[in-house]
């Protein structure tokens, strides 16, 4: 009499995670490169590392996780931890890059980028091109032009 056969298993790797399941039973995809059900979603702590890693730029993340960036995005519409994190480094790169351009434009005297924050920081003091008027509290705004009085 012979042994039965061992059953075969397939696994997938993704991230850190592994999902083993029977050979055979393996799912298709819906057109869009994801396989039916929830999935696997692995927000854990070398997920947040790449996050901070990339200072919140999801391509380069993907890319160090060795996942796709869609992936990585849908992971963090599931997550708000994750979401909170991408959101929390691309403020801070926002600050480090806002700092560069301060220090350039005044320290090296770049005309040209000094004019730019001018325009963009200082809008509210008349550094600006063109000028929006709204109503109150930024509702539309209501013009009443009245014809000119007669002398008589």
């Amino acid at each position: 009499m012979s042994k039965p056969a061992k059953p075969q298993t397939a696994r997938t790797a993704s991230a850190g995670a592994v999902e083993i399941r029977p050979a055979g039973s393996e799912k298709k995809s819906r057109g869009r490169g994801r396989p039916p059900g929830k999935g696997i979603r692995p927000i854990n702590a070398r997920v947040i590392e790449a996050i901070r890693n990339s200072q919140g730029m999801v391509a380069g993340a993907a890319r160090a996780l060795g996942v796709s960036r869609r992936s990585l995005l849908q992971w963090a519409e599931s997550s708000p931890e994750l979401r909170a994190e991408i959101e929390e480094q691309r403020e801070t790169l926002k600050d480090r890059l806002e700092s560069v351009a301060h220090n350039r434009a005044i320290e090296e005297g770049d005309t040209t980028l000094l004019i730019f924050l001018l325009r963009t920081t200082c809008r509210s003091r008349g550094y600006t091109e063109r000028t929006e008027v709204t109503g109150a509290d930024g509702g539309e705004l209501v013009l009443t032009i009245r014809p000119p009085a007669r002398d008589e």
